[in-house]
């Protein structure tokens, strides 16, 4: 009946893809392997399949309040009423339309009851726009020629200058180190997108020009040339985005660069902060 359900919505998907659109309820499968109170589960077919229809729909959570579990055998199992097993089952799907117009809405999932599901309220709430952004490593910094070089330059600066515990030292060099990591970064990495659709019209070019001559060696050299370099630029630009956005059994080469952004502008509404609990239990909601 799942792989029923999985195949309706990835055909159905066709008719709602021009405007925004949600799906929430009873999914009677976990996503991700931490959904389970019982531990980390290893991540079965049937979570695969449910993954792989959550992709080819081009759908993503909704920002979630207050529980994680959304469902609980109330004790009982098969007769063994001493075994409380919860998983999160239930879920709300918003598409990359209704992340892009309405990136204030959440689903809040409430207290169960005497249900052995969490009913969920779906809120509208305006927010603030985040202020600043967290430094994050990228891993593909690693990869490049020069960046053994960066961290030593900041590893043995000067720091006579810099009076101070070993500790204070130690935090001196890792911020001029986070420094000149960004330097690293918008020098050789800031622009892969546009240099790789930049060459990609080159490969366009040399391809008609070797259609009309295609024994040219010349070209043939840079047709080779040219397009090992977009491959890498496209590589990089999804290990970027695969490290930043924590995309689920997505694979490297995968060529997914538009589902990632589409990703993104989903987990950054997503993540947003609007509400939080106080000591006494009650909600607080002013954003000022």
């Amino acid at each position: 009946l799942r792989r029923v359900l999985w195949r309706d919505l990835v055909t159905k998907v066709g008719s709602f893809a021009t405007r925004p659109w949600i799906i929430f309820g009873d999914f009677n499968v976990s996503r991700f392997s931490h959904e389970h109170s019982g531990g980390r589960l290893v991540v079965s077919r049937v979570m695969k399949e449910f993954e792989e229809c959550i992709q080819a729909c081009e759908i993503e959570d909704l920002r979630q309040l207050s529980r994680l579990f959304t469902w609980s055998n109330k004790g009982g199992w098969r007769g063994c009423w001493d075994e409380l097993v919860t998983k999160k089952l239930d879920r709300v799907f918003g598409n990359w339309h209704c992340f892009n117009t309405l990136s204030h809405l959440q689903a809040h999932f409430l207290e169960p009851g005497i249900s052995d599901h969490s009913p969920v309220v779906l809120q509208l709430q305006e927010v603030k726009s985040p202020i600043g952004r967290q430094f994050k490593y990228l891993n593909v910094w690693g990869s490049h020629l020069k960046f053994a070089s960066v961290v030593q330059k900041a590893w043995q600066a000067d720091l006579q200058s810099v009076h101070g515990s070993p500790l204070e030292t130690v935090s001196y060099k890792l911020k001029l180190l986070k420094s000149l990591l960004r330097d690293l970064h918008w020098r050789y990495f800031n622009d892969i997108p546009a240099a790789a659709a930049h060459k990609r019209r080159v490969i366009e070019e040399i391809q008609n020009q070797l259609d009309s001559d295609p024994r040219n060696p010349e070209l043939r050299d840079k047709d080779r040339e040219v397009t090992a370099e977009v491959r890498e630029a496209y590589n990089l630009e999804e290990a970027i985005y695969r490290q930043k956005f924590r995309v689920q059994w997505l694979k490297l080469g995968d060529s997914n660069t538009a589902y990632f952004h589409k990703v993104a502008k989903m987990r950054q509404s997503r993540d947003t902060i609007t509400k939080i609990m106080g000591d006494d239990g009650e909600w607080m909601t002013d954003p000022g």
